[in-house]
């Protein structure tokens, strides 16, 4: 079953210089917004059935305005009969057909034409306009209806463009990724090796304690089974044997640092934290240095017994608070 021809329409243009036609100054003048509202409504009663509206009376008219623009502001059916006679007057509707109950003019029937002509929409009523006028709209929304199909298919060339730029883009984005994964791997490859060179460099690279901006003292003999050793200090394979000529050297070297108690320190961490054990003797006595010169700037290690107390307790002790 075919659809109804729709009648009416949904939507109907408005001039933005509407309000300032000739035709309508005096209807604003005379009756200000009022008029405006009353114009505008029975605009919108006439394009929702179509190119006309056929009312009962004015009376009957003016009281469904009343109803639409609200009584609050309105209550008067005779101000309203006299705005519909006002805008006939001033060629706003055909004062001839108004006398038929008929509301249309020249103006609203091209506009509707405009609109409606796509519908094949015919005016075989009440029509004021010449044959020449019909096809004058008819054209003008046959040029709008040409540039509309125009826009469409200027959209439709650019969504493909877009396509096509998509799928190149796809591909590219393929052939990317391939050679991102040989890239990955060449890097990734590259990067084990330098871990297994930088393992192997640790483990077999000998570092003094210059590393640490500490020099060893001196060159002591390790080998020497005639002194006493005082510390053994855990490295990751043996220890690192501190005996007694090295020990005093350290003393002499840090004055104000307690070595027994910065010593027992490193130990206690180095037992905490095997991984931090050095390699080698070399690397180990570069670390201990760096240990004992933090202890030396910050004077951690040094006991109050070294320093002395800083005041006499007996001489605190004589004092009197209260004495003037």
């Amino acid at each position: 079953m075919a659809r109804p021809r729709k009648k009416g329409l949904d939507y109907f243009p408005l001039d933005a210089d509407f309000f300032e036609d000739e035709k309508f100054f005096d209807v604003q003048t005379e009756y200000g917004c009022m008029g405006e509202a009353v114009y505008v409504r029975l605009l919108c009663l006439i394009y929702k059935n179509g190119y006309y509206y056929r009312f009962g009376s004015l009376e009957r008219l003016a009281g469904i305005l009343m109803r639409s623009i609200g009584e609050r502001w309105i209550n008067d059916k005779e101000i309203i009969v006299s705005i519909i006679h006002l805008l006939a007057e001033c060629g706003l509707f055909s004062k001839e057909l108004m006398q038929e109950n008929i509301l249309t003019s020249r103006g609203i029937q091209r506009r509707y034409m405009e609109v409606a002509s796509r519908r094949r929409s015919k005016m075989d009523k009440y029509c004021l306009l010449e044959e020449n006028e019909i096809q004058e709209a008819g054209d003008c929304t046959s040029g709008h209806e040409a540039q509309e199909e125009k826009a469409k298919c200027t959209a439709e060339e650019a969504e493909a463009d877009r396509e096509e730029a998509g799928a190149v883009a796809y591909e590219a984005g393929v052939i990317a990724a391939d050679c991102g994964v040989s890239a990955t791997k060449s890097v990734q490859s590259k990067v084990k090796e330098k871990e297994k060179e930088k393992e192997k460099k640790k483990q077999s690279s000998v570092y003094t304690g210059a590393e640490y901006n500490q020099a060893p003292v001196h060159e002591h003999d390790t080998h020497d089974t005639s002194q006493r050793v005082l510390y053994r200090i855990p490295m990751q394979n043996g220890s690192y044997e501190l005996k007694e000529s090295f020990y005093g050297e350290l003393a002499g070297r840090f004055p104000n640092t307690n070595i027994d108690t910065s010593l027992e320190k490193l130990l206690a961490y180095l037992e905490s934290n095997p991984k931090k054990r050095r390699y080698s003797r070399e690397q180990t006595e570069g670390y201990m240095l760096m240990w004992l010169n933090d202890d030396e700037s910050r004077n951690m290690s040094k006991t109050p017994a070294d320093e002395g107390a800083a005041y006499n307790l007996d001489e605190y002790s004589a004092m009197d608070p209260f004495a003037q």
